[in-house]
């Protein structure tokens, strides 16, 4: 068990982040999800609930389709380089002088 003294320094610096992340991501999100499912404008107000219709739309619209099957074929190929990059790293890191392993350790952190 950490002193609490640990813990409260721990916390000092992990709790303003916490707050942070919640405030600028996650509540937008909640938010957003939430006001798609409601009838209104951009400046007039949530309005009234009209279920999924909103969602319905623009699912059914074939360019954002089109948009949401090139965003995934590029995170797929994003994730696939990534963790193709790691797995190289780590299998022939053991072989590698330090120089070699910080340019991987460089790539995979840029892709």
């Amino acid at each position: 068990m950490r002193a609490p003294r640990t813990r409260l320094l721990s916390w000092g610096f992990t709790g303003p982040t916490l707050l942070f992340l919640l405030a600028f991501n996650i509540y937008p999100l909640v938010w957003n999800v939430v006001l798609g499912f409601r009838s209104g404008t951009l400046l007039g107000g949530a309005g009234a609930s009209n279920g999924g219709a909103n969602y319905a739309r623009v699912f059914a619209d074939p360019q954002f389709v089109e948009a949401l099957r090139l965003t995934a074929r590029f995170v797929g190929l994003a994730v696939a380089v990534s963790v193709g990059t790691y797995l190289d790293w780590a299998a022939t890191r053991k072989s590698d002088g330090p120089v070699l392993q910080r340019k991987r350790r460089g790539i995979s952190s840029v892709v």
